[in-house]
């Protein structure tokens, strides 16, 4: 029994276009969808699910079909450090933070209760 995954609008949007794309391209190397299952050692039925966009498709499914299509060379992008401006900026801001604190710091401990 599939599990129904449920996800944002644009998360759906991206799966359907990343579906979509993956068959073009698919279709633009002359291979059938059996060809391509067989590399990627799928069912045709995941294929067709990857294909529409469904939720519930894994990320291991993604990857081997792109590597099958030759799509491959950036998937290593997903969630790289080096390009995460939203989590360099953070640690930033936290590093600044802890610098702030540290020359705040009493020499003495307060005993004022």
């Amino acid at each position: 029994m599939q599990t129904r995954v449920y996800i944002s609008l644009e998360a759906q949007y991206f799966l359907e276009s990343a579906g979509q794309n993956i068959d073009l391209a698919r279709k633009r190397r002359k291979l059938r969808i059996e060809d391509v299952c067989r590399r990627a050692r799928i069912t045709p039925q995941t294929y067709r699910r990857l294909r529409d966009g469904e939720s519930g498709v894994g990320v291991g499914v993604l990857i081997s079909v792109l590597q099958v299509l030759s799509l491959g060379d950036h998937y290593g992008d997903i969630a790289d450090p080096v390009r995460d401006k939203v989590g360099l900026d953070l640690a930033k801001l936290v590093h600044n933070q802890k610098k702030r604190i540290k020359l705040g710091v009493l020499d003495e401990p307060s005993t004022d209760f």
